[in-house]
């Protein structure tokens, strides 16, 4: 019987240490990604800034209220 695909050890340790600080990353990433759409914004050469972080942005109070945690780390520009 075969069950999937299996880590070797190494990649093992290499997922488990870094599960660690899993929450410290997350939040540094979402507050660069906010940071970043923020100052986006205001650029003239940017067209638009697609971020559910923007007050801007047309799905903001949903997303406030599905993601409290933060907005994630991806944006794109117009």
């Amino acid at each position: 019987m075969h069950f999937g695909g299996s880590l070797d050890a190494q990649s093992c340790y290499l997922v488990e240490r870094s599960l660690k600080t899993i929450v410290l990353r997350v939040k540094q990433q979402n507050a660069n990604a906010l940071a970043l759409a923020k100052f986006l914004e205001r650029e003239s050469k940017i067209g638009g800034v697609y971020y559910p972080g923007l007050k801007n942005h047309p799905g903001h109070a949903i997303a406030k209220k599905q993601m409290p945690g933060g907005f994630g780390g991806m944006l794109s520009l117009k």
